[in-house]
């Protein structure tokens, strides 16, 4: 009998033979078929069988191992079964938000629509006027204008050709209204005199007295007395008037005057001397009436009147020019 192994940590078991039984002898070289391990079969072995050790049973430091791993993973579950627990519970008794209050159903009240009114028929529209380029033509300044502040009004730059816009239209260094009166032609570019410029006319009285200069586009009418005469403007009615005055006692010109006018003040009586040397009055008038007086001598005494027209005085210088002109024929 063979020897029986130790076996550790338990009683000994029989042995056990496993044997092939004698019709299976041979067979493999017979058929020429490759051999099989045959698996061993539990139970007990023919006879005749050699005997073949069986399978060893675990040892015992195995199966404490195996022991001590199953206690390990038990705590852990232990764990994982009481979270999930308490994770159930805090899901039960979680508080829950309070429900929104449920708004009250209002009912509002129906505005009724007014029925659609039919479209008024368009009316018609006047055509637009055709737009025109013509631009509006300022007005005309006015006749007593003086836009370039030269002396001269709009009616006298048109009388004597200057320019409106230019207080001295020749560039000699005078404004046009002191060439005016002084008798000089102001649009002229050498020194001329107005009746040379054909600006005015000389005139000789019948009696062979006195002469003057007035505006060329003028007319001249004799008054009643041989002695006077009328200047007169026929675009805007202004008219200038020579009338003779008695000096019985060959007085100075402004005692005779003062004589004359006993309430007049003599600080409103502009004195002058004509450009032939003639001494002159200026007295106060009515509005739109300039006066003067000039000794001619041989107890005469001339009144050199302007008389305005509907756009008032409109000649001042003009008249200037008139009174400095009067002179004695030759």
């Amino acid at each position: 009998m063979p020897e029986q192994p130790k076996q550790l940590g338990g009683p000994a078991k029989e042995p056990v033979i496993y044997t092939i039984p004698e019709q299976f002898y041979g067979l493999a070289a017979k058929a020429q078929l490759p051999r099989e391990t045959a698996a061993p079969v539990p139970g007990a072995a023919p006879a005749g069988a050699p005997a073949q050790a069986g399978p060893m049973p675990a040892s015992a430091p195995a199966a404490e191992k195996k022991g001590s791993k199953a206690w390990i993973l038990i705590p852990i579950i232990a764990v994982l079964l009481l979270g999930g627990i308490g994770f159930a519970v805090w899901v039960l008794l979680k508080p829950k938000p309070p429900a929104a209050p449920a708004q009250p159903s209002v009912t509002l009240p129906v505005t009724p629509q007014p029925e659609p009114q039919p479209e008024p028929e368009p009316q018609p529209q006047p055509e637009p006027e055709p737009a025109t380029s013509t631009e509006p033509v300022p007005p005309p300044p006015s006749a007593s204008a003086d836009a370039d502040a030269d002396g001269l009004t709009t009616a006298e730059e048109t009388l004597f050709g200057t320019d409106a816009a230019k207080a001295d239209t020749d560039d000699d260094g005078f404004s046009d209204s002191v060439e005016v009166t002084n008798l000089y032609n102001p649009a002229g570019f050498r020194p001329t005199k107005l009746v040379e410029a054909g600006l005015v006319k000389d005139y000789l009285a019948v009696t062979g007295t006195f002469q003057l200069l007035y505006p060329s586009a003028w007319i001249v009418g004799q008054t009643s007395k041989s002695e006077g005469a009328d200047f007169v403007d026929p675009v805007n009615g202004d008219a200038f008037a020579v009338a003779i005055q008695d000096n019985p006692n060959n007085q100075a010109l402004l005692d005779w005057y003062m004589s004359r006018n006993p309430g007049a003040s003599s600080s409103e009586i502009q004195q002058f001397t004509t450009k032939s040397g003639l001494e002159g009055i200026r007295v106060p008038a009515g509005p739109g009436n300039l006066t003067a007086y000039i000794d001619l001598g041989g107890g005469a005494i001339y009144k050199l009147g302007y008389a305005a027209g509907p756009q008032g005085v409109i000649y001042a210088s003009t008249f200037t020019m008139f009174l400095n002109s009067f002179a004695k024929q030759p």
